[in-house]
């Protein structure tokens, strides 16, 4: 008999929803992506950019919620949309 082994896919924080800034991790689960994807967004500048809190990068979580609602422009638009958005 043969067996396979499949790795479950680990589980991601859920965000504070009343948090002002969320980790890779929590911005990854809040977009319901892998931490990876969302690092590979980030890299090739299709997110916003994130922050550094203590070193750590971080997202603002109203920025992030507006970027969606904006359709999820790359960087160099939502730069010129985030001044409309009031950041």
């Amino acid at each position: 008999m043969i067996s396979f082994a499949f790795k479950r896919k680990a589980e991601l924080p859920e965000p504070d929803p009343h948090a002002t800034v969320w980790t890779i991790d929590e911005t990854a689960a809040f977009l319901r992506v892998s931490q990876r994807k969302l690092k590979n967004m980030r890299d090739l500048e299709l997110t916003p950019k994130e922050i550094l809190v203590g070193g750590r990068p971080m997202f603002l979580a109203v920025e992030i919620r507006a970027w969606l609602r904006a359709g999820c422009p790359n960087q160099r638009r939502w730069t010129v949309l985030r001044k409309e958005e009031g950041f």
